[in-house]
C-alpha cells in the first residue's frame, strides 16, 4: 500500500480494477487497502473517487461482497461532499437506462427501435452530467434518432449522447444490462497501460 500511494491519480485510476478485486480476500472490512483506496478516492473525488465508486457498486448484487462494498460506498458517500450529488445523478439515469435495456430485451424484435426511441426519448436527466464510463466524459442530451439496438445475444444498447462541449464530436457508448464487464475493462486497461509504456520507451 505505500509503494501504491507513490502513484499519481491517473496512473493509480489504471489499476482500481485490479484493486478492488484484491478487497474481497482481505481478512477484514477495515484493512489498509481499503483506508488507502477511501483516502485516495476523497483527495481526488472527480478522478479516483469517481472509478472507485462505480468498481464497488458494480458488484452490490454479489452476496459475498455486498456488506464490504457497502460500508466503504457508505463511508465514500459520507464525506465526498458535491461529488455526491454528481454520482447521484449519474445513477439515476443508469437506472432510466437500465430500466429501458430491461424492456427492449421482452420486446418483439420488427418493435424495439420504436420502442428504444421512444423511451429515450422521455430520459429525464440533468442539463449537463458525466457518464460512469469515464469522469472525462461530460453531456448534455441524448440524441434519440441516432440509438439503436445491436445485434447480440445480450441486446446491448448504442447510444448517442450530445457533448457537453459545443465544440466537442458527439459521445457513442454501448449500454449492457444484465452482462458482467470486468473482462471487457480488462481488455483495455491492458491496452492502455500496454500504449503508455510503449510511448514512454519512445
Amino acid at each position: 500500500v505505500n509503494r501504491l500511494n507513490e502513484l499519481g491519480d491517473n496512473e493509480l485510476s489504471d489499476f482500481l480494477l485490479q484493486l478492488v478485486q484484491t478487497l474481497k480476500y482481505e481478512l477484514y472490512h477495515d484493512s489498509a487497502l481499503a483506508r488507502f483506496l477511501l483516502q485516495r478516492g476523497l483527495r481526488s473525488t472527480h478522478i479516483v473517487g469517481h472509478i472507485l465508486f462505480w468498481h464497488l457498486k458494480a458488484e452490490m448484487h454479489v452476496p459475498t461482497v455486498r456488506e464490504r462494498h457497502g460500508l466503504l460506498l457508505e463511508e465514500y458517500l459520507m464525506n465526498c461532499g458535491s461529488h455526491r450529488r454528481e454520482l447521484m445523478k449519474q445513477n439515476g439515469i443508469i437506472e432510466q437506462l437500465f430500466n429501458i435495456a430491461m424492456l427492449i430485451k421482452k420486446t418483439k424484435k420488427l418493435d424495439q427501435l420504436e420502442v428504444l426511441r421512444g423511451e429515450l426519448a422521455k430520459l429525464r436527466h440533468p442539463p449537463k452530467f458525466k457518464l460512469p464510463l469515464s469522469p472525462r466524459m461530460e453531456v448534455r442530451n441524448i440524441i434519440p434518432d441516432k440509438c439503436k439496438v445491436m445485434d447480440s445475444a445480450k441486446m446491448p444498447l448504442w447510444l448517442v449522447f450530445e457533448n457537453a462541449d459545443p465544440t466537442g464530436a458527439p459521445v457513442y457508448i454501448i449500454f449492457k444490462a444484465g452482462d458482467d464487464l470486468r473482462q471487457d475493462l480488462l481488455t483495455l486497461q491492458i491496452l492502455r497501460v500496454t500504449d503508455q509504456l510503449w510511448k514512454r520507451n519512445g
